[in-house]
């Protein structure tokens, strides 16, 4: 014991950290290293530790980076219970990854997260998702990214990561984990605003990906997190739209929804602003023209009993129903429903002009 002892330190007094290291590793890999001693045990684990550190870094700081990485990844493998373990874990793959060795970094990360680790673990989960996302894996590292987002919201790459998650689930057409990550990225929202834009996302992600009945329930989400009015209509917006693509059921139910939005909004004008309210109204509105042209299409005046004049007296109600509409919609100058509602009417007035000229004179 007290010759390993004197051999040992005597490298560390004289020579290079990589010498120390491998004649203190070397001990420690003797079958049976036990009989010398916990106390000697304890020491040489402490010497491996340090001197796996300190010869990284020195080689890091070389420029060898590759080499650094591998030898305390490598160290951290082979001796599982030297002090330090997650540290030297971690700076090997991050140096491994400074390097450019991409895949080793996540392999090294991989195992880092299959052990029991508390420290770091955080670190290496975003490593992990680095590694995948330069690799081009890029559901894995949506997954990697908003599982940090998620488990780590303190972290200080935590809202960095869910908005990683954002854009390459919409790249990989993963509208729900973009979903998903939009929502918790609002739970951790610094102010209203930015909160009310990542539920706004959440929900836009989930119409993209047809989950109305998800949708609505995120939009009610954000009707709760609302603070002002126009959030608050707009957030009502959200849950009719979505209603009304649910089911028979829904559809009445948003149709009422819509109804009574529209009477709230015309209450409110002035105390909601020009920009806020024409942006709500405009689509509010379209959407009431929207259920007003189905019952126009659907009506046949030739078809339907009753005879043609009646019919077409019917058939001009439900015009005159969707011109009220859509009228409204065209008049707030919105850019994307004043728009669409404009080439409503104008088709909706060709089809009733055809109608009254296929009547048989």
């Amino acid at each position: 014991t007290i010759a390993i002892r004197g051999l040992v330190f005597a490298r560390m007094k004289h020579g290079s950290t990589d010498e120390v290291l491998n004649l203190a590793s070397q001990f420690l890999k003797l079958e049976d290293w036990r009989k010398l001693g916990l106390n000697l045990d304890t020491e040489l684990k402490g010497v491996v530790s340090a001197a796996a550190l300190d010869e990284g870094n020195r080689l890091y700081e070389n420029g060898e980076a590759r080499e650094a990485g591998a030898l305390l990844v490598k160290i951290a493998r082979e001796f599982p219970d030297i002090p330090n373990r997650p540290r030297i874990f971690r700076n090997g793959a991050y140096m491994l990854a400074a390097a450019g060795d991409w895949q080793t970094a996540q392999t090294a990360a991989d195992d880092f997260l299959a052990q029991k680790f508390k420290n770091y673990r955080s670190d290496m989960m975003y490593l992990k998702g680095l590694a995948s996302e330069f690799q081009f894996k890029l559901k894995d590292a949506v997954e990697t990214y908003l599982a940090l987002g998620k488990s780590y919201p303190k972290h200080s790459r935590a809202q960095k990561s869910l908005r990683k998650a954002i854009k390459y689930a919409k790249a990989e057409e993963r509208y729900d984990l973009a979903a998903n990550a939009a929502a918790v990225l609002a739970t951790q929202a610094s102010n209203t605003n930015q909160r009310m834009g990542h539920y706004r996302d959440a929900v836009e992600m989930l119409e993209r990906d047809q989950q109305y009945e998800a949708a609505a329930k995120m939009a009610f989400t954000r009707l709760k997190a609302a603070r002002s009015t126009a959030d608050k209509y707009e957030s009502e917006l959200m849950i009719a739209r979505n209603r009304y693509k649910v089911s028979a059921a829904g559809e009445r139910e948003a149709l009422e929804q819509l109804q009574t939005l529209a009477r709230k909004l015309q209450r409110s004008r002035n105390s909601l602003g020009q920009d806020a309210y024409s942006k709500i109204a405009a689509e509010t509105y379209f959407l009431l023209g929207e259920e007003s042209r189905r019952r126009f299409d659907d009506f046949n005046i030739f078809e339907r009993a009753g005879g043609i004049p009646a019919n077409l007296r019917r058939k001009t109600e439900y015009f005159e129903d969707l011109v009220q509409n859509y009228s409204r919609a065209v008049d707030l100058g919105n850019p994307e429903f004043s728009s669409a509602a404009a080439y409503r009417l104008a088709e909706s007035a060709d089809r009733l002009a055809s109608d009254v000229g296929s009547i048989p004179k």
